[in-house]
């Protein structure tokens, strides 16, 4: 009787704070996700896809504490951003965890076990925090100083003699307060989310992809053989972002677009930046 009553409660807080339960196999590598309903998700090779870059489960900077939370190094986290959906697509919500070590007979860490629940943000909205990731939180690519180290990176290196084009992408208004049914910045999220990854089936996997200002998007392509091809991949985000009210369900938007050749137009990122911003052309769609 104890042991039912003790499950019911159980049951009754993990729905109240829409947490999960989870069981890691840190020998075989097994993520084992458990909801109030007891329905099982499980994970195979869970610490690999910690580490994907396009796909990531947590923000990248809180991986240390979350990969010493499951190793069992650590028992809890303080607050932290996760993205727990099935399809983590870089949508961060915050998170508490805690966590229990389980040990072998020897004192290893085999297995670590803890409940996860989603909390409101620790900081004040109008508070200066911000994070040093290189990452994008709501798109999941780079944001402005990862994708500006990232090329200045690669043209000190490898990328030096080679050329390669800058495209700046710009969406003039996207107002999702047309719709009325839906919370406008959640649409918003929505959508600069999937623009993103539509974006990415559009360039090269070794491209850098960049969400750099409020609705402005970056493309580095890397080692281009003509200048033609930048002309090729812009006709293809015009017809992406011309039809895109109707694949991501959002009102029909302005926008504009400018591109820089490396080395012609400049010979680092804010040369290039100044150059594609002065090739910028608008286009209008009409409602």
């Amino acid at each position: 009787m104890k042991t039912e009553f003790y499950a019911d409660v159980a049951q009754m807080l993990l729905k109240r704070l829409s947490a999960l339960v989870y069981e890691y196999d840190v020998i075989k590598d097994i993520m084992i996700f458990i909801n109030a309903d007891c329905e099982k998700r499980i994970i195979k090779s869970y610490r690999q896809k910690l580490y994907r870059t396009r796909r990531t489960i947590v923000h990248p900077d809180f991986m240390d504490k979350l990969s010493a939370l499951i190793a069992g190094h650590s028992i809890d986290t303080g607050p932290i951003l996760l993205d727990l959906s099935e399809k983590p697509s870089g949508k961060f919500y915050w998170h508490e965890v805690i966590n229990k070590p389980m040990l072998d007979a020897e004192g290893h860490v085999i297995k670590t076990m803890g409940i996860i629940w989603k909390i409101d943000s620790p900081y004040d909205i109008d508070s200066n925090q911000r994070f040093r990731s290189d990452q994008d939180p709501v798109t999941g690519l780079l944001n402005e100083s990862g994708v500006k180290k990232s090329i200045e990176n690669y043209l000190i290196e490898d990328g030096k003699e080679l050329m390669h084009a800058i495209i700046k992408i710009k969406l003039q208004d996207m107002d999702p307060s047309k719709y009325s049914n839906i919370k406008a910045d959640k649409l918003n999220e929505y959508a600069l989310n999937s623009l993103g990854q539509q974006l990415r089936n559009v360039f090269r996997a070794n491209d850098l992809l960049a969400y750099v200002d409020d609705q402005v998007f970056l493309v580095f392509m890397k080692n281009i053989k003509t200048e033609n091809i930048v002309k090729i991949k812009m006709d293809a985000v015009a017809r992406l972002l011309e039809n895109c009210h109707m694949i991501f369900c959002v009102p029909k938007m302005n926008y504009s677009m400018g591109e820089a050749i490396y080395p012609v137009d400049g010979n680092d990122y804010n040369e290039l930046i100044e150059s594609s911003q002065k090739r910028i052309r608008y286009h209008y769609n009409e409602e």
